[in-house]
């Protein structure tokens, strides 16, 4: 993630002024330490269904922990990952410590998982059978893990991302289309693709009670979605209103912050009954609140 120094020409890494070459250079070289000696570390954000309030599924989000630099976000390596070919092994190192992650089956807590996908991740043809081989050593069930993979990822090599996601769902497991609504999306686009749901992009849930016709948009997409029987999942829900407003159209999930942050498994495991209570009371009608 870059951004131009002012007036200077260079690039340099938003937020802590290191120029961007040299940063990169370091961290191309601490990048293959980091996937085998584990460096990455996931948080996991929820996503609750709207109808009950409880966890359905919890998404993977990765972040390096850097021994000098400390926690860094995926904008600050996963481009390198993507242009020095790592993208690969460090998706494989987040599948295995998303799928061997134990904090909440110990407590019999059986929602699913959801991990994200990069472009160059879809053309790779090893990718369905790396999946399954965790699968079965974790002895977890296909149908509990999705991937989440973009628009934009899938419209660069149409062809190929559509013959490994229809792998993926050979083998039970779900595909969500990420960002949904993000780059002025044909709706009629989703039934050509492999896919089991879709997520509605944060800006349109941001901006849908801004006007009458952002609104109509994201009321459309969620019904185009459930008559092609695909699960929606609307992200960057960050109000009561939104909550309401999606309920009242028939999305299905909604994740963001307001209803919980990222956080590390255990530290979610302690919150998640509060999580659930929280959304279920944020749920009711106002009229019923101020009884």
């Amino acid at each position: 993630y870059v951004a131009k120094a002012a007036g200077s020409g260079r690039e340099v890494y938003a937020g802590d002024g290191v120029e961007h070459s040299s940063s990169r250079e370091a961290l191309v070289r601490d990048m293959k330490n980091a996937i085998e000696t584990e460096e990455l570390v996931l948080h996991y954000q929820p996503q609750l269904e709207i109808a009950t309030g409880h966890v359905a599924t919890v998404e993977a989000l990765v972040r390096w922990q850097h021994p000098g630099r400390g926690l860094l976000w995926p904008r600050e390596f996963l481009a390198i990952a993507e242009t020095t070919n790592s993208i690969d092994d460090l998706t494989r190192v987040v599948a295995t410590i998303a799928l061997r992650q134990n904090a909440w089956r110990s407590q019999n807590l059986e929602f699913g998982m959801s991990i994200n996908l990069s472009a160059r991740n879809l053309i790779s043809l090893r990718l369905p059978y790396t999946l399954a081989k965790l699968l079965e050593h974790y002895n977890i069930p296909p149908q509990r893990l999705s991937v989440e993979v973009s628009e934009a990822a899938i419209t660069n090599n149409l062809g190929q991302c559509v013959r490994t996601l229809a792998r993926l769902r050979a083998l039970g497991i779900g595909v969500i289309l990420d960002d949904f609504g993000a780059a002025h999306s044909a709706l009629a686009y989703l039934k050509r693709l492999p896919i089991t749901g879709i997520k509605i992009d944060e800006s349109s849930v941001a901006t849908m009670h801004e006007t009458k016709g952002n609104l109509a948009i994201v009321r459309s997409i969620i019904d185009v979605a459930k008559s092609l029987d695909l699960q929606v999942v609307a992200q960057g829900v960050d109000d009561r209103a939104t909550w309401e407003a999606l309920k009242d159209m028939g999305c299905d999930l909604a994740q963001g912050n307001w209803l919980a942050k990222p956080s590390p498994a255990n530290e979610l495991l302690q919150v998640l009954p509060l999580i659930e209570t929280a959304a279920r009371y944020k749920g009711r009608p106002a009229a019923r609140e101020s009884s």
